[in-house]
């Protein structure tokens, strides 16, 4: 009995022993309750109540509203127009995807919106908004409104995007907008501006979009978004509104530029039109163009291959000022400026051109006037187009005091144009083959230059800016596009001083003057029946070597289209009282006179007469340097 009630008292015991430690353990794990609720609640209430608010409130950029461009009168190149999308949460995904092919006959969906539908259906992971339609046209949005009561999930959006309403006109000059990649997010990094574009979908690519990209964009603004638990956004509250870019006024005469991409089209070339005095660009048309609202959307690869294709002309180059070109005979007035300037010749300097220049006795070099042109001067060399005069010079002074006489006019050096994507042609040297071509420097290649062969080429911009310090009386000037910005006027440079003598240029000038009159290489095509005096020089640049065909040379209309000679003619108006420098260049055009020439004058007939609404009288010949007026 005694063992018996020994246990007893033992399990006893143990039972509340064990009771006891249960109780303490559950008395400490409510006293760690309690304080971990004292803690949560109490000491740190205030912490917890800003992240709560963190996860309902945030702030959000605001985009701005991008600046416009415009013409020298006012009229809209680049605007801004609303552009319609549908979006919906990835959590309503799947109810979407139910329904996606009713949906589908409202919104024409595309193959990635619904892939990423798909996913987001997939998976419980909230991913975000996921955009079902772009760029909806007017109806299709007043179908999907009519229609929205049966998808409440997927919310019709309104943002403000670039456009375009001239289409493929200007394109070049004014470049676009495309979506911003991960290099220009990188560059904006390094130039410390990518704050200011977080909000952003779209940056300026090419032309004037980009070069003022920073004007144009403007600066974003706050906003504060209420959320719920799945991302939704709520409410709105405006905290900062953004700053609209500004306004960008071009230098341009749209009427002036339709007129010379009329002029061009379906051919390929450039027209450059400018301001003689102060370096307004007033026309910069480069042909075939393309239609810069095609890159707001993203342009397909196929589009991609097609602008870039030399079968189609590449559209996406900038001919005016990247395309590189012989100058051909337009060189010969700056030659003979420079030879007057440096000493080369004299005034009073006259040649015999047989027709031929005989470098050696079978290295010959041809007149384009069989039997040569008798007794040439300065003048008459430009008038007539006197090959053999400037072969004979380019072989008396060689290539490096070419290039010294012709650097003066700005040949193979940039314009500094406020635009990307210029070249600076190239005027050689002998130090430049040498190091270019690994080769040394012979006779034979100066003699073409002197009709503007053989390695100088110059950009149709350069001519146009070159011609205009003929016609201005001999001060440089710096082409630009941009005349003002958000109401700041951009004033050119001054204080400059004419690089050539006045006497000097007088006779350059008559020449230029008699070149569209009686007598001159573009009288029948460029000066007759005008009503007012033209100034200019024609030009056609070797594209391959003079074939022959039987003994006979083939005339330009004779070969392939690709191998046919380039047309150029620059000339300013009028000759007495420069307005307007214009420069045209038809690749493959044959005779400068009488293709590009027509061009020129059809330009200088649309500013001189309907933009400027001058009157000439029916003489203007009166109006003329005196001594040119005795000659003729």
């Amino acid at each position: 009995m005694l063992e018996a009630s020994d246990r007893n008292r033992q399990q006893r015991v143990s039972f509340f022993l064990r009771l006891g430690v249960v109780a303490l353990i559950m008395i400490a794990a409510c006293a760690a309750l309690v304080w971990r609720w004292h803690n949560l609640q109490i000491e740190r209430f205030s912490h917890f109540k800003l992240l709560s608010e963190e996860n309902q409130v945030a702030l959000q950029q605001v985009t701005p509203i991008r600046g416009k461009i415009l013409d020298r009168t006012g009229k809209v190149l680049a605007d801004n127009n609303i552009r319609y999308q549908v979006r919906v949460n990835s959590d309503n995904a799947k109810n979407i995807l139910s329904r996606i092919d009713d949906l589908d006959n409202y919104l024409q969906l595309e193959e990635k919106s619904l892939g990423k539908l798909k996913d987001a259906a997939a998976t419980s992971v909230y991913t975000g908004e996921i955009l079902l339609a772009d760029y909806l046209t007017e109806p299709a949005v007043v179908r999907f409104i009519d229609a929205q009561q049966d998808y409440p999930e997927a919310v019709l959006d309104a943002k403000v995007v670039r456009t375009y309403p001239r289409g493929d006109s200007a394109g070049h000059l004014l470049g676009h907008v495309s979506r911003i990649n991960p290099d220009d997010v990188s560059r904006l990094k390094k130039q410390g501006k990518w704050r200011r574009y977080i909000s952003s979908e779209f940056i300026g690519k090419r032309g004037i979009e980009a070069a003022y990209e920073t004007r144009l964009h403007g600066s974003p603004g706050l906003r504060e978004v209420n959320i719920d638990a799945h991302g939704r956004v709520l409410e709105t509250f405006p905290r900062l509104a953004p700053t609209s870019g500004s306004d960008v006024w071009l230098t341009i005469d749209y009427a002036l530029q339709h007129k010379a991409e009329q002029l061009l089209d379906g051919r390929q070339g450039a027209v450059v039109a400018l301001n003689p005095y102060n370096g307004e660009i007033l026309a910069l048309a480069s042909a075939p163009s393309f239609d810069s609202n095609e890159f707001i959307g993203g342009v397909s690869q196929q589009q991609w291959e097609w602008l870039n294709s030399s079968d189609n002309g590449t559209p996406l180059v900038h001919r005016a000022i990247y395309g590189q070109y012989a100058p051909g005979s337009t060189i010969k007035p700056f030659l003979a400026l420079a030879a007057l300037e440096q000493g080369w010749r004299n005034p009073d300097y006259t040649f015999h051109s047989t027709g031929v220049f005989h470098l050696t006795p079978r290295h010959q070099f041809h007149d384009w006037k069989a039997g040569g042109h008798g007794t040439v001067d300065i003048s008459k060399s430009i008038i007539r187009s006197v090959n053999s005069f400037y072969y004979q010079l380019a072989n008396d002074v060689g290539v490096d005091e070419l290039h010294k006489g012709l650097s003066d006019f700005g040949f193979g050096q940039l314009t500094k144009i406020d635009i990307g994507g210029e070249r600076p042609g190239l005027l050689p040297t002998q130090a430049w083959k040498q190091e270019t071509l690994g080769e040394r420097w012979y006779p034979g290649d100066t003699i073409p230059i002197g009709v503007g062969q053989g390695y100088i080429e110059v950009t149709p911009l350069q001519l146009c800016r070159s011609m205009a310090m003929i016609a201005n009386g001999g001060y440089t000037i710096t082409p630009h596009l941009v005349t003002q910005v958000g109401g700041i006027r951009l004033g050119p440079e001054s204080g400059q001083e004419a690089l050539f003598k006045p006497e000097h240029l007088r006779i350059v000038q008559n020449a230029l003057a008699k070149v569209t009159m009686p007598g001159g290489t573009a009288f029948s095509k460029v000066g007759k029946d005008s009503r007012y005096p033209i100034a200019g020089k024609t030009g056609t640049a070797q594209v391959a070597r003079l074939s022959y065909s039987q003994g006979r040379r083939l005339k330009n209309d004779e070969l392939p289209e690709k191998l046919r000679d380039h047309a150029w003619f620059v000339g300013y108006a009028p000759a007495h009282n420069p307005r307007i420098v214009v420069a045209a260049i038809i690749e493959h055009g044959g005779s400068g006179g009488a293709t590009a020439g027509p061009v020129v004058r059809a330009v200088m007939d649309e500013y001189l007469l309907n933009s400027l609404g001058m009157h000439f009288g029916q003489e203007f010949t009166t109006q003329l340097d005196s001594e040119a007026v005795a000659e003729l």
